[in-house]
């Protein structure tokens, strides 16, 4: 039944019908590693790239002459560096690192025309803006045959599904978006957003620095989404945060640094609590998805147009996205890896006990691309700031 069924697939791919990655994928889940596929369809001379790359079926060779280095414009403290050194180690070309404290920081970055950066790594909703705007090279995915490795939620993510044959990105990590809370500094359970609103925490509340980021926690609380476009509800959120403004002590884009130094209450991410719990014990901090509703968040790794080492880089997002590999940022980032095999090289207990089950992903809002409201959420946001 295997054996028939993979040829069946083997036949889809040489003819067109599948992605060389959608093969992949089915060559995975019939019990082939992701090498052995990758070299079955190899040998085959596929008819079809599955490149998300140029969507033709004679992808126009990168070249692969090495460079002295690559360039990851990343979030801080995102990368682990011995995954760094073990790349460059196995294939002779260096990762130098770069790094942004929000999205849109980012994105401004790219799109006035800065070159250098082989490797960007936006959230979700923002791949979707980068896309449209040109800022992103599609990706060939024959170089990243690990691809198929992948949970089959991230296969075809909404943010980057695949359209017209082409990929511009592979995901990096997952978490969820609600309240850090240092358990030892606040009386009774933290449950709702409102918590953030509590004028016992006055100037011991932090908030995240970006539009998107403290709107949300306001949408929420009076019965909205992170996704929302009504505009009377935006200033109705807009309102909210003013209102909030006197008990915040900051805006800030790294919430690991406060609840490290023992801010009770955080917007924040899941995974920073769980670099806390392993630093000062799981009895210190806690993660809190308010029961209002809480965002889902994918970080994902592209390719900008301007990308001097195109073959490279994506030579590093495969590597980036074996198992073993993943499994090791998964673990010193504190975030989730979308690596579905990586989880069985993960035997950190506070890691495994905050991942998220697929009951709870389900009932959290993934970003979306708001289009021309991005706008409205950062003119909103400066309203906020000048308050």
């Amino acid at each position: 039944m295997r054996s028939s069924a993979l040829e069946a697939a083997l036949r889809d791919a040489t003819h067109g019908r599948i992605t060389r990655a959608e093969f992949l994928s089915r060559a995975v889940g019939l019990g082939l590693s992701v090498s052995a596929a990758a070299m079955l369809i190899a040998a085959c001379g596929s008819g079809t790239t599955g490149t998300a790359g140029t969507g033709s079926a004679t992808p126009t060779p990168l070249d692969s002459t090495k460079p002295d280095h690559i360039t990851l414009f990343n979030w801080s403290d995102y990368m682990d560096p011995g995954v760094l050194k073990a790349f460059q180690s196995e294939y002779g070309v260096k990762v130098k690192e770069s790094y942004f404290e929000d999205n849109d920081t980012m994105l401004a970055k790219v799109k006035a025309g800065a070159v250098g950066y082989d490797v960007i790594v936006p959230t979700g909703w923002m791949m979707l803006v980068m896309m449209k705007t040109g800022l992103l090279r599609p990706l060939d995915v024959s170089l990243i045959p690990n691809f198929a490795g992948l949970m089959p939620a991230y296969q075809s993510p909404s943010y980057d599904p695949g359209s017209g044959g082409k990929r511009y990105s592979v995901p990096y990590m997952f978490g969820r978006t609600g309240i850090d809370v240092r358990s030892d500094k606040v009386s009774g359970t933290i449950t709702s957003w409102n918590s953030l609103w509590d004028p016992i925490y006055k100037d011991k509340i932090i908030m995240l620095a970006d539009g998107r980021g403290a709107l949300e926690a306001a949408l929420y609380l009076i019965g909205s989404d992170c996704n929302c476009t009504d505009m009377d509800t935006l200033q109705q959120a807009k309102d909210k945060l003013i209102e909030q403004k006197p008990l915040v002590r900051k805006y800030d884009p790294v919430p690991l640094r406060n609840i490290l130094a023992g801010n009770p209450l955080t917007e924040g991410w899941d995974g920073d609590v769980v670099r806390v719990q392993r630093e000062l014990g799981t009895d210190k901090a806690a993660f809190v998805a308010p029961v209002e509703g809480f965002s889902v968040w994918t970080d994902a790794m592209a390719v900008p147009a301007t990308a001097g080492s195109p073959y490279w880089a994506q030579m590093f997002l495969n590597y980036l996205l074996d198992p073993k590999v993943a499994a090791k940022l998964s673990v010193f980032t504190g975030y989730q890896t979308p690596v579905a095999s990586a989880a069985s090289y993960i035997t950190d207990p506070v890691l495994k006990a905050m991942r998220p089950s697929d009951e709870v992903m389900k009932s959290g809002h993934m970003y979306e691309d708001l289009g021309e409201f991005n706008n409205v959420y950062n003119q909103l946001w400066a309203e906020v700031k000048s308050a």
